[in-house]
């Protein structure tokens, strides 16, 4: 589980590497340096996770992750329909 933590902050991080390379109009841009540092964030709190050392620490962990997960999500749907792209699927 551990390992899996660890590739899952990985790949959110590979992520904003990509997103900072895209080019969006302004407005997009400002809504898309907010994901960036949203992400960070939860890549920082899931390689955090990674490291838990009881059930009770990666439970806690957990519960601020999918707290983590609101603010991207929100910033990827206004993202998406500022984009003119359909929403995104639930997760």
């Amino acid at each position: 589980m551990h390992r899996d933590l660890r590739q899952v902050a990985a790949i959110e991080r590979l992520f904003d590497q990509r997103l900072l390379g895209l080019a969006f109009p302004a407005a997009t841009e400002r809504i898309a340096q907010f994901l960036y540092w949203a992400n960070q964030e939860r890549a920082r709190m899931t390689a955090a996770a990674a490291a838990a050392s009881s059930l009770a620490r990666l439970r806690s962990a957990e519960h601020r992750l999918k707290l983590a997960n609101k603010p991207v999500e929100q910033a990827v749907a206004i993202i998406r329909s500022q984009l003119g792209l359909p929403p995104p699927e639930t997760s």
